[in-house]
């Protein structure tokens, strides 16, 4: 593992390297930053370990960070990785928190095989009991509100494709 001062100028003038090959250099200075340099591009980095295990963890590329910029970012990422905190997950969780019920129900549809009726079913539900949920994170559904939604859907009259999702009396026609 090489070392260097990592400074603006000394990240630009790090060799090139081949296509498909990596070479770590870590600061003489901070203890678990460093940068990474690849034929696409060099890209600042922390790497320490958490709670006995190694995180590496992305600070950004060299511009539009600066080596100054990416120092600061990575004195305050491993002290919170210290802590015990691992960046990536809180990224990931952050990431996951960001994806919401429409987008899940989406991807099902997209993934799964089912028939048109089973289909066109599952968006009439969705579309009559959770178009208030569409735009919620799915991290942010509760079982609790599960549990009340579905004694809420279960209370009303049904309501199905046939009457255009319009209430219909229980026990009645359409």
């Amino acid at each position: 593992m090489p070392t260097i001062k990592i400074t603006k100028l000394a990240v630009e003038k790090l060799p090139p390297v081949g296509i498909g090959e990596q070479v770590d250099y870590f600061d003489t200075a901070l203890k678990g930053f460093g940068v990474r340099a690849s034929a696409a591009a060099k890209t600042y980095f922390v790497m320490t370990r958490v709670n006995g295990r190694k995180v590496r963890y992305t600070i950004g590329k060299h511009n539009p960070w600066t080596a100054e910029t990416a120092r600061d970012e990575a004195k305050g990422k491993l002290r919170g990785m210290g802590k015990g905190e691992n960046p990536n997950r809180q990224k990931r969780t952050a990431r996951e928190a960001a994806v919401t019920l429409k987008e899940v129900f989406e991807k099902y549809l997209e993934v799964k095989k089912l028939a048109m009726n089973t289909i066109d079913g599952y968006k009439l539900n969705m579309k009559n009991h959770f178009a208030d949920w569409q735009k919620l994170p799915i991290n942010e559904i509760t079982t609790e509100m599960v549990v009340r939604r579905h004694t809420e859907i279960g209370e009303k009259p049904a309501k199905t494709a046939h009457d255009g999702g319009e209430n219909r009396q229980k026990g009645g026609t359409t």
